[in-house]
């Protein structure tokens, strides 16, 4: 019964589904897969290189987030403007690219994203699945642990770490990972359905009685 567990919620049996970044559906763009993966470790390096400098900068030297991107916007700025001056003070011509635009089709995902979350935590609300608001307690009283023990720098930082470590450490050990964590659910839906067998349900409301016609 475990192993039907992890088995994959997109019908691919050989495939678990826990903190599987990499399938179709996903809402992660590939670069970003990429990185987590560290597919190409140079970049994933220096994107984690530059959080932990982000970081220290923040916390440890005094720098804001307001100021730090300023300064960063000011030094391309300035670094542009005198490479076109350049070019064009030796006659030659500066190259047009393509400004960056954000993908419309990112924003439609995100309206989805919002409110399949809304429906979700309206189900939630109502105790339609006891055992999901069971995980969504236990979610939120260990961020409230880490909140009271971590500022939200720190927090940011470990959450940011996670992404390049977790991941990859999941997939080079796939197969333990998921044996402990089909036996953790097994436990957890076991509880749930004891719960779930307590709580008196429901009982559905009559239907309204058919209106009788006016007589003349």
């Amino acid at each position: 019964a475990g192993q039907d567990m992890v088995e994959s919620k997109t019908g691919d049996d050989s495939e678990p589904y826990y903190a599987d970044f990499t399938k179709k559906d996903s809402s992660l763009p590939k670069p970003v897969v990429d990185l987590i993966y560290w597919k190409d470790a140079k970049m994933s390096g220096a994107a984690l290189g530059a959080g932990i400098v982000l970081y220290v900068l923040t916390s440890f030297r005094g720098y804001t987030y307001l100021s730090l991107t300023s300064l960063l916007l000011l030094t391309h700025l300035l670094i542009s403007l005198a490479m076109t001056l350049v070019a064009r003070w030796q006659g030659k011509s500066t190259p047009q690219g393509k400004p960056l635009q954000v993908d419309p089709e990112l924003a439609k995902k995100a309206v989805e994203h919002v409110n399949r979350a809304i429906v979700w935590y309206s189900e939630l609300l109502r105790g339609e699945d006891v055992m999901t608001a069971g995980k969504v307690v236990g979610v939120l009283f260990v961020t409230w642990t880490l909140g009271s023990w971590f500022d939200g720098p720190t927090l940011l930082m470990l959450i940011y770490v996670s992404f390049f470590s977790l991941p990859l450490g999941y997939k080079k050990n796939r197969k333990v990972v998921d044996e402990k964590l089909a036996m953790v659910q097994a436990k957890l839906q076991e509880v749930a359905d004891k719960i779930n067998s307590k709580i008196p349900k429901a009982t559905p409301a009559p239907a309204p009685a058919a209106a009788t016609n006016k007589q003349d």
